[in-house]
This record gives structure tokens, C-alpha cells and sequence, in this order.
């Protein structure tokens, strides 16, 4: 799937690549309310961080997740402001779009989008998968460098380090 994406990838993010240096696997077996409240990655993360999600089983409805484009994020954070986490929550529960995603299948989201989950109310456990990618030479928010390894360096890049 990676083989797949990196094209994708290194058009958003340039030709010095970096990843995380683990993936994250996400279980949300059906009822669970414990899950990762509503949030966007950035900016602790990078603002110039690709998310790439990758569900294992097909994905749809509550057994999936639900995304703001940019301006739903915007508005999304002015309730947050103004209002509270309460009204920015249900702003991306009702606004979010919804991932239906095959397994097999991946999206690529900046990290500045707002995303949530909500309780998985089918009977099928989802299984996930998340890791990050950036330009080695964008800013890294909070996490720094460290949390990073070259993915794909240009020739310059290499003959510079070197």
C-alpha cells in the first residue's frame, strides 16, 4: 500500500522524505467509548505533516471516521473558542465526512484537518492503521526531528549531509 502511496506522498510533501519512525495501530471494537476524542494533529504535529490512514478491514458509517475539510476545520475551531469543546465535537460529528474506505484502500489528509470518532455502533471491530510523513526540511511542531527517519532523501540532500 506504502508502494502505492509514495507517489502521492512525495507530491505533497517533496522530494526529501521523513516518516515516523513507528506506525500506529487504532482498535475500535464495537461499543467501546473509549477512543481518541475529536482533534486535528497539528499543530503539535507539523503543519506541514501527511497523515496517511490505512483501514484493515472495510470502513463505513461508525465503524469508520469522520473528517473536516479546511474550512469545516476553520469553523470547527471557532466554536471551539467561542463555544467550547462541546459545540466543536458535535460541529465535526455533524459536519464530518465519513470515511468509506475498503480495506485495501489508504487516505491521505493534512494533519490540520480536524477528525473524529465516534462509538463504533456495528458489530465488527475496525482495525487501523496511521503514520505520518513531512519534508525532512519543513518545520516539526512539538515532536522534533527525533521522532522521524529518512524515508527518501534527493541526491542533493545526500551529497549535502554527507
Amino acid at each position: 500500500m506504502l508502494f502505492d502511496a509514495f507517489p502521492r506522498i512525495a507530491e505533497l510533501v517533496g522530494a526529501d522524505v521523513v516518516q515516523q519512525k513507528g506506525c500506529n495501530l487504532v482498535i475500535a471494537m464495537p461499543g467501546d467509548t473509549d477512543h481518541v476524542p475529536t482533534h486535528r494533529d497539528a499543530p503539535l504535529n507539523s503543519n506541514f505533516e501527511v497523515v496517511c490512514w490505512v483501514p484493515l478491514v472495510d470502513c463505513y458509517g461508525t465503524k469508520s471516521m469522520k473528517i473536516l475539510d479546511r474550512a469545516g476545520t476553520h469553523n470547527a475551531l471557532e466554536l471551539l473558542k467561542e463555544q467550547g469543546y462541546g459545540a466543536y465535537e458535535q460541529y465535526a460529528i455533524e459536519n464530518g465526512h465519513v470515511l468509506d474506505l475498503k480495506f485495501g484502500s489508504a487516505c491521505l489528509f493534512w494533519a490540520g484537518l480536524v477528525h473524529t470518532v465516534e462509538v463504533n455502533t456495528t458489530n465488527e471491530t475496525r482495525w487501523s492503521l496511521n503514520h505520518r510523513y513531512k519534508n525532512l526540511w519543513a518545520p516539526y511542531g512539538e515532536k522534533g526531528s527525533g521522532y522521524f527517519e529518512p524515508l527518501r532523501l534527493s541526491p542533493l540532500t545526500e551529497v549535502g549531509i554527507s
